[in-house]
């Protein structure tokens, strides 16, 4: 497949934990050749028959509603905390997005961590509800939080974790506690927590590092409907047209 425009968050920011810098030292002469546009919040990627919404980019948030969006104040931020940062400054520049096909709205904030979460929802929220949520940066205690989670009310969460890669305490009792979640989906098991805490064993993809790499596949429709199917056995599972992901007033 012919990559034709690439967009990143631009330079690479040196990390504080390891080396992390080959890997992006191998993608400068690729990067060198390509059409590259570093989005800003706010920017629209022009994709037929998708809105995509840039929210965050290169360390730099959106302070503005997606489109759409009706904010108010949140009241779950009440009780919101912030958390540390962790060492791995990258994931401060991340490239976070909402996708809207119709009616049925994604959101994927990739690696951002969990302040940024927070400033987008509040004291007012920004990006609104969604059928479809993936975790933040792995499952891992450094993002997807209460606040975030709890005010996009997700229908259905996929995780994408591995088994000793997110998937943590804290995780699965912010996801599982989101008002109105239907499913978490687990790309694996995780080595984290018990069996009686995992989502049943349809809804998990790998159970271990050497299961191959099975997927989960989201199809999405129009009218806000959309099934999720197991890669590893083919189970799959129904989400029909509702109203709870619109333009929010929270």
């Amino acid at each position: 497949m012919p990559i034709r425009r690439v967009y990143d968050p631009g330079e690479f920011a040196d990390e504080l934990a390891g080396n992390r810098a080959a890997g992006f030292n191998s993608y400068l002469p690729v990067r060198a050749k390509m059409h590259v546009t570093v989005p800003r919040p706010g920017m629209k990627i022009p994709v037929a028959g998708l809105d995509v919404n840039i929210v965050s980019s290169a360390g730099e948030l959106t302070t503005n509603p997606v489109p759409g969006v009706r904010p108010a104040a949140n009241p779950i931020c009440a009780n919101a905390k912030e958390r540390e940062q962790d060492n791995t400054p990258n994931n401060y520049e991340s490239i976070g997005m909402t996708i809207d096909f119709g009616k049925f709205r994604y959101l994927d904030l990739t690696d951002l961590t969990w302040n940024q979460e927070m400033q987008l929802v509040c004291p007012r929220n920004l990006l609104g509800t969604f059928q479809l949520y993936r975790t933040t940066r792995h499952g891992t205690d450094w993002a997807g939080s209460e606040a975030l989670v709890h005010t996009v009310r997700p229908r259905v969460a996929v995780m994408n974790n591995n088994p000793t890669k997110g998937g943590t305490p804290g995780t699965f009792q912010i996801v599982k506690s989101s008002p109105g979640l239907e499913d978490f989906w687990q790309l694996h098991y995780s080595e984290f927590v018990a069996k009686d805490v995992q989502s049943p064993d349809n809804f998990i993809a790998n159970f271990t590092k050497e299961d191959g790499g099975n997927h989960i596949k989201v199809t999405a429709r129009s009218d806000g409907s959309f099934t999720v199917k197991n890669g590893r056995n083919g189970f799959t599972k129904e989400y029909r047209a509702t109203g709870n992901a619109t333009p929010s007033t929270r």
